[in-house]
């Protein structure tokens, strides 16, 4: 009977302990996530900060045509920016691996990257125009949810991303979102996309896999100055 006491007060004990491990481990996990939810907020906060700051660049460049100087300003100030949201992308990456809470959070930072995305691309076109700006801008319509060749899609314009630096912008849209981002459809729309993954080449689209001798012809054609891509 004392054997069997003890044996009954060694299971209680063992089991409070690993509840305790259970609940700091849990505890520990949100505090962990919750970290992780702020950051990508702070991030995206100072997006919204950097988009306006680029935007009012974009209309004093617009107001005030003949000073050229400002071309210099706005090619700049694209390029940080530019700079910072490849970062809140892996950013973005690292959160999305490790988060399994804050769901709807989530997809709001998704959302708010796509938007970014589309507001630099149209700003970078102003300037490619106005500043006779020598970049190559790529959108990139993918989808997670249907598009099995996708990945090697994104890992090709990585490459090409690293090679070629801020010359070449690549502006990644995913079309999973387009249900909460009517901007999506619209932009779709303008570019008749219905297969993924499609690229859009300073306005000219490719669709299907565009494999990576292709791809770095068509964007080294895409330069106004050929020997960027010596």
């Amino acid at each position: 009977m004392v054997k069997r006491e003890s044996y009954k007060h060694m299971y209680i004990i063992a089991g409070i302990i690993t509840a305790l491990i259970f609940s700091l481990g849990l505890l520990l996990g949100l505090v962990l996530d919750y970290e992780r939810l702020q950051y990508a907020n702070r991030v995206t906060k100072q997006q919204e900060v950097n988009f306006k700051s680029l935007q009012l660049n974009s209309v004093l460049l617009d107001e005030f045509k003949s000073k050229k100087e400002l071309c210099s300003i706005l090619q700049v100030s694209l390029q940080q920016v530019l700079t910072d949201l490849g970062y809140s992308l892996e950013r973005i990456e690292e959160y999305e691996k490790e988060s399994d809470i804050n769901k709807e959070e989530y997809e709001l930072i998704l959302r708010n990257y796509l938007l970014d995305n589309i507001r630099y691309w149209l700003i970078a076109r102003r300037g490619m125009d106005m500043c006779n700006m020598d970049m190559v801008t790529i959108l990139y319509f993918f989808s997670e949810e249907t598009c099995d060749i996708c990945p090697t899609q994104g890992t090709l314009l990585t490459y090409y991303k690293k090679k070629y630096g801020n010359d070449l912008l690549v502006f990644p849209i995913n079309v999973d979102l387009r249900k909460e981002e009517k901007v999506v459809p619209v932009l779709m729309g303008i570019f008749e996309i219905d297969t993924y993954p499609t690229l859009v080449i300073n306005d000219k689209k490719y669709e299907g896999l565009v494999n990576r001798e292709e791809l770095g012809k068509l964007i080294c054609a895409s330069f106004k100055n050929a020997s960027k891509c010596k």
